[in-house]
């Protein structure tokens, strides 16, 4: 009994039993590190203690047992940073009995904060952010304009962030989201919301004016400005316009602060900082300057000019020549003012607001003579070729070489030169120091549109070689003189506008050189008339949108006229352009109304022509050139009946809907739907919903659709009344259901027909003007998809009173309004907000 009892007590203190692991990193995220946080591994029963770990690797719980008894262990973590999510892998809990526990494995990763900045936030102004997929909600104000999730997201999570924008004003205030607000995350993400006040502004069809006489010059970036000239509808303007050559389109600068009267026949030249410099000119034929103006560019459309002197070194004059040498001098040679001019004048920017003139030599080489044109070889001398003195049309070619003396050395290098006489021709170089004369005006030839080539020689004083350039060139671009040219940074020259004898010129040209002459080298007409205006004036046009961003107006009505023309508006350089289509073509209409389908065909059905209601059926396909397409006609008189001024809309599916209308007699508000065929260009299916659906009958009312497919009917006119009643249509089972909404919203947008809608990023509707018993409105009026509620939007620009506009969005979210009637008369302006 005694041996038995010593070797009991002896087996108990031998065995004592304890937990242990290991911690580790994920493998999952290769940003993490711990970086000398604290992770506590803790045994909720009290029993075995906790281990406090660093860094990973292995850990053993202090306390151990040894009464041989069961004893329950459960595991819990504490992390003292936030950004560390640790969990247990294995063995969370368990039994301690008579064996130790080990292989606990304790994981730890990162995971990562996602932040809302917002800018712009007005007082009372909410936007609200959601992250899914965990559903964690942020409310952002003026206020507090920067938040963060409550709740963390490990790497590689999935993340998508949506937002509610409220705003406490009616003003149209757009919030624009300059992140990637939905994705896969990598690390903590702050994602930024930029909100603006906005408003409609004007966008100007005219592009630039036709004018001779301007002067030209371009930034380092290839675009080319144009300022001033004279024309006989403006007389002299003084507006300065920039040439995009990556989108070969016209904006106009603007300003800040005064510029330069209008003026012809100045001369501008551009010193090593980039600023520009304009000097001389006519306001009139009884009014020659000698002003000296600067021209600080502060962005590509934004400039200021300055007046640096009103009377400056050399007397008042116009069409001068002049060139720059190395070190940023510029060099003025004759024109015309009291007599011809053939002093040559040096001018120096200095630090000074003025910079230094300096008379050169007050008699020349040359003869005094204006509009003769100047260039500079890669030698650094330079040229002075033709012009007009006194009665005389001159063609002599002479070299300026500058030396010590003050003057230069003037050579005359031919005294009837290969082009021959002529004034106002248009010149530049290329990066070998060549130069391009084109065209001009003689009394002999008339106006011109031959081009040469001047090849300098390397011997000083010694004449180079003309070469006559484009004898068998394709294309041409008319006879002209007193036009712009500039060139590109790939060489290429545009020759813009002049004068042909006839009329004043705004095409605008675009000259290829070639190594090889008369072999690729051409000219290319870059626009025939650069103040193309869109489309004639007209109302109850309609409209779509195509993949590419591109807009199009079919057809409309200008209170004589019916039209059947397609244009499309070129979103990426803001362009109308008109679409030349193959074979047979929609009649001439107004009040049609189209859709595109799943495939991105688009389809046009019925309208009035004037004598008859249409329900006839076009499908358009669009080429894929710009300006091309193709119509082909599905049916002559399809299942609707025939109608003017419905509303239509489609489903996720590409299915159309039409409602209610106007046929002459009747007003309408059956709903059909129509299921374009699976075969390319033939008749699909005509399904009526509903004969005399709920809303009443109408013509003339707006429509749109939410996310979810629904359909929104707003206003139009029922023969008697004109409506404000708002109907939404949920297509749910084979017939669909009808809701009438905003029964007792405080505020209701008045009645009224023709107006114009479209719906923003949220889904929230917006409707502008139309026309009802009180006259013709242009007031604006948001639908908010959130709240169910209308609430008028206020601001100062605005497009004037009218109807039957059609309106279109962007990528960007902007929205567009083209022409409509204002009562007088049919319109063309487009306006942006």
């Amino acid at each position: 009994m005694n041996k038995t009892f010593i070797l009991i007590l002896f087996f108990s203190k031998l065995y004592a039993f304890h937990l242990s692991g290991q911690l580790s990193r994920s493998l999952n995220d290769p940003n993490f590190n711990f970086n000398g946080s604290i992770v506590k591994i803790i045994d909720s029963s009290g029993l075995f203690g906790s281990i406090t770990m660093t860094n990973e690797g292995e850990f053993t719980f202090p306390n151990q047992v040894n009464d041989n008894k069961q004893h329950m262990y459960s595991l819990i973590i504490e992390v003292s940073d936030k950004s560390i999510y640790c969990y247990i892998a294995s063995k969370n809990q368990g039994y301690v009995y008579l064996n130790d526990v080990t292989g606990i494995k304790v994981i730890c990763q990162n995971q990562y904060s996602v932040t809302v900045n917002a800018t712009g936030l007005n007082q009372g102004d909410f936007l609200t952010a959601t992250l899914s997929p965990i559903n964690d909600q942020i409310t952002l104000t003026n206020l507090i304009p920067t938040q963060s999730f409550s709740k963390w997201l490990l790497f590689d999570t999935p993340y998508n962030v949506l937002l509610n924008y409220n705003y406490s004003g009616t003003n149209y205030r757009k919030c624009l989201e300059n992140s990637r607000f939905s994705g896969k995350i990598n690390n903590n993400i702050i994602l930024t919301v930029n909100c603006i006040n906005t408003s409609f502004s004007k966008i100007n069809p005219l592009q630039i004016d036709t004018r001779i006489g301007a002067v030209s010059w371009t930034d380092n970036a290839g675009n080319a400005y144009i300022f001033g000239g004279s024309n006989s509808n403006q007389g002299y303007p003084n507006d300065l316009r920039r040439f995009n050559t990556i989108t070969e389109s016209w904006d106009l600068v603007n300003i800040i602060g005064i510029s330069p009267p209008g003026r012809s026949g100045s001369i501008v030249w551009k010193d090593n900082s980039g600023n520009i410099y304009l000097f001389g000119g006519y306001i009139s034929i009884y009014q020659v300057l000698n002003d000296l103006w600067k021209y600080t560019p502060i962005s590509p459309s934004i400039g200021r000019w300055t007046q640096l002197c009103g009377s400056c070194g050399p007397s008042v004059r116009s069409y001068s020549v002049g060139w720059s040498d190395s070190n940023g001098s510029f060099y003025i040679f004759g024109g015309s003012g009291s007599s011809f001019f053939n002093d040559l004048w040096k001018y120096t920017p200095t630090s000074s607001s003025i910079g230094t003139w300096t008379q050169l030599c007050r008699s020349c080489g040359p003869l005094g003579r204006d509009a003769a044109v100047a260039w500079t070889d890669k030698y650094g001398n330079a040229y002075v070729f033709a012009g007009f003195s006194n009665n005389d049309y001159l063609d002599d070619l002479w070299e300026y070489t500058p030396t010590s003396a003050i003057n230069g050395k003037w050579t005359q290098l031919c005294s009837s030169c290969a082009p021959g006489n002529k004034i106002g021709s248009m010149s530049w170089t290329d990066s070998n120091g060549n130069a391009y004369i084109f065209g001009g005006f003689s009394l002999i030839s008339r106006f011109t549109n031959d081009i040469w080539k001047y090849i300098p020689s390397s011997i000083e004083g010694t004449l180079g070689t003309w070469i006559k350039l484009c004898v068998s060139c394709k294309t041409l671009p008319t006879a002209r003189a007193y036009g712009n040219v500039w060139t590109d940074t790939n060489g290429n020259a545009y020759v813009f506008g002049g004068y042909d004898d006839i009329r004043d010129l705004n095409d605008l040209w675009k000259f290829t050189p070639s190594s090889t002459p008369e072999v690729s080298e051409d000219w290319n007409l870059v626009c025939d008339t650069c103040s193309i205006k869109p489309l004639t004036v007209r109302s109850d046009s309609t409209s779509w949108k195509d993949s590419n961003n591109n807009s199009y107006i079919f057809g409309g009505y200008d209170g004589t006229n019916y039209y059947n023309d397609l244009w499309e508006y070129i979103n990426t350089n803001k362009k109308w352009e008109q679409v030349t289509t193959v074979g047979l073509q929609p009649s001439p209409r107004k009040g049609s109304v189209s859709w595109i389908d799943s495939k991105g065909n688009v389809y046009l059905f019925g309208g009035f022509d004037g004598v008859n209601y249409l329900n006839d059926l076009w499908e358009y396909t669009p080429s894929t050139f710009v300006g091309l397409g193709s119509w082909v006609k599905l049916c002559s008189s399809c299942s609707p009946l025939a109608r003017k001024g419905s509303v239509s809309w489609t489903d996720s599916d590409g299915n159309a809907y039409i409602f209610g209308g106007f046929d002459g007699i009747n007003y309408l508000n059956d709903l059909w739907e129509y299921t374009p065929s699976d075969s390319l260009s033939k008749l699909g299916n005509w399904s009526p919903i509903c004969s005399s659906c709920l809303p009443p009958v109408r013509e003339g009312s707006v429509a749109w659709t939410d996310s979810d497919g629904n359909a929104y009917v707003f206003g139009g006119f029922d023969g008697v009344n004109y409506l404000n009643d708002l109907w939404k249509y949920i297509r749910s089972s084979a017939t669909g259901s009808w809701v009438r909404l905003c029964i007792s919203c405080v505020v209701n947008p008045l009645a009224r027909k023709g107006s114009v809608s479209w719906t923003d990023g949220l889904g929230n509707a917006y409707i502008f003007g139309g026309y009802n018993n009180i006259g013709y409105l242009n007031d604006l009026w948001k639908y908010n998809i959130k709240t169910s509620m209308w609430s008028q939007v206020v601001m100062q620009d605005i497009p004037s009173a009218r109807k039957g506009s059609v309106a279109w969005t962007d990528s960007e979210g902007n929205a567009y309004v083209f022409g409509g009637f204002d009562g007088v008369t049919s319109l063309n302006d487009l306006w942006v907000i």
